[in-house]
């Protein structure tokens, strides 16, 4: 696989590869031991981009010295994983973001738990690949809010987002999306086994545990595609609400190396949400493709800005957002499906 290199005008702790994976996201993280983190690993269209997770498989020691942050539960950020051959060896644990059972987000999470159901009992997409990924690994499944760490490849991330006590996560636009979401699932699910669980506050962790039994579950396939076409339906709704629980973090303590990871939150939580620490950085990844930007990141600075949208869907340049281009100090901004693969030294 050939590479776009870069080298960065400091020592870095750490080389960082990102790939070109279409319209998703898929950063790799190595070490000089070649420890690594994985932060999401999924395409739109992952049959088109199947060679990318055998490259990650090639680059990584089998001793389970991986972390791999799902940053959110839209499937263009883990569909790849299908294509891993032994990811019982890659991975050391799973990070996943949390989604509470009380507070102002309670009534998102179970729209994001009703809708991940769902898909997942009629196979709708690739929302089926989410329990294999804790099926075929076997490895803890640690779920993040606002105040937890991710320690992994020798670095610690500190996690800003989500903040499951924000009152933004309980607006009455949240609130009606979710409702959208979960009544019509409900009504159609109605006459079978559908139940979910009430959980206890390790609820992020049990319900993907559950997940795994759910996907050996059959409806009959008349059935399977109605309700398929009823997500087809909700899809968007659905994004919108997963979107608010990406997990940001960022590097914790004084590094070389400094890393800003954004997920798919919107501009409203980007408006809202505190980064502190020192504002200068190694590398950004974009919130969400590079089409959402908020207060929180005006007058950073930051050696590159990783760009992950596909030309099929955005053709021009001039579907970033202009607040990465006007209010953010950077050197570089890396948009993959432009320039490649791309790899910073």
């Amino acid at each position: 696989m050939k590479y776009l290199l870069f080298k960065s005008e400091f020592r870095l702790d750490s080389q960082v590869m990102l790939f070109d994976v279409g319209h998703g996201d898929c950063l790799l993280s190595l070490d000089k031991r070649n420890k690594g983190l994985l932060v999401d690993c999924g395409s739109w269209r992952p049959h088109s981009h199947s060679e990318v997770p055998l490259t990650i498989e090639n680059l990584l020691n089998k001793n389970n010295d991986c972390g791999f942050i799902i940053s959110h539960y839209h499937f263009d950020h883990y569909s790849l994983f299908h294509w891993l051959t032994h990811p019982e060896l890659l991975f050391s644990k799973i990070y996943v973001p949390f989604l509470p059972i009380h507070g102002p987000g309670t009534l998102a999470a179970k729209a994001v738990r009703y809708y991940l159901y769902a898909a997942i009992l009629v196979d709708y997409s690739y929302y089926r690949i989410l329990p294999e990924i804790f099926g075929r690994t076997r490895r803890p499944i640690i779920p993040r809010k606002k105040g937890d760490y991710i320690k992994e490849a020798n670095q610690t991330l500190k996690v800003l987002w989500p903040d499951i006590s924000n009152p933004i996560l309980g607006t009455n636009g949240i609130q009606k999306a979710a409702d959208y979401i979960i009544r019509p699932i409900r009504s159609r699910l109605a006459d079978t086994d559908f139940r979910i669980p009430h959980f206890e506050e390790d609820s992020t962790t049990r319900f993907f545990k559950w997940l795994e039994d759910v996907s050996r579950q059959e409806l009959p396939n008349e059935r399977k595609r109605i309700i398929q076409g009823l997500l087809s339906e909700l899809e968007g709704a659905f994004k919108g609400l997963a979107n608010l629980f990406s997990i940001v973090a960022n590097s914790y303590r004084k590094r070389h190396s400094r890393f800003l990871f954004l997920g798919d939150v919107n501009d409203s939580i980007l408006d809202c949400i505190t980064i502190p620490g020192k504002r200068n950085y190694s590398l950004i990844k974009a919130a969400h493709h590079g089409t959402a930007f908020g207060r929180s990141l005006k007058d950073m600075s930051t050696e590159f800005v990783l760009i992950s949208q596909s030309k099929k869907e955005f053709p021009t340049i001039r579907n970033i957002h202009d607040g990465y281009v006007c209010d953010l100090n950077y050197n570089a901004i890396l948009s993959t499906d432009f320039l490649g693969h791309c790899l910073i030294l």
